[in-house]
C-alpha cells in the first residue's frame, strides 16, 4: 500500500540542495523552486525550494531512514556554507553513535 509523505523542511537553498544531490549520487530534474529526484531510493520525491516541502511516495523506495540520511547530508552542506560565509573554518568532523555527523567549528581571529 502506498503512503504518500510530506515534511515541511528549511531546505530552501537551491546551490546548496543540488550539490547535496550530486553528492548523494542522485539525479534529478529542476524546474523553477521544484527538484524532482529521478534515482535512488528518493526516486519521485519532490522538493519545493519556495516552501521547503518535501513530498515522496513509499511505493517508490521512500523511507524515513533514506530522508533522515539526505536532511543529515543536507544540514551538514548548509552548515559547512554558513561556515564559510561567516569566516569560520571546520576543526573536526566525527559521526556519533546514532550516526549523526558532528563538527566543530572556529572562528579566525
Amino acid at each position: 500500500m502506498s503512503h504518500r509523505v510530506t515534511n515541511k523542511t528549511e531546505v530552501k537553498n537551491k546551490a546548496i540542495l543540488s550539490q547535496v544531490l550530486k553528492d548523494q549520487g542522485f539525479s534529478y530534474d529542476e524546474s523553477g523552486d521544484t527538484f524532482t529526484i529521478t534515482s535512488g531510493p528518493l526516486h519521485r520525491t519532490v522538493i519545493n525550494t519556495a516552501t521547503g516541502e518535501i513530498t515522496g511516495d513509499t511505493d517508490y523506495g521512500a523511507s524515513k531512514r533514506a530522508y533522515e540520511n539526505f536532511a543529515l547530508a543536507y544540514g551538514e552542506a548548509a552548515f559547512r556554507q554558513d561556515c564559510l560565509m561567516k569566516g569560520a573554518t571546520i576543526e573536526s568532523r566525527r559521526v556519533n553513535a546514532e550516526g549523526e555527523p558532528v563538527l566543530v567549528s572556529m572562528m579566525q581571529a
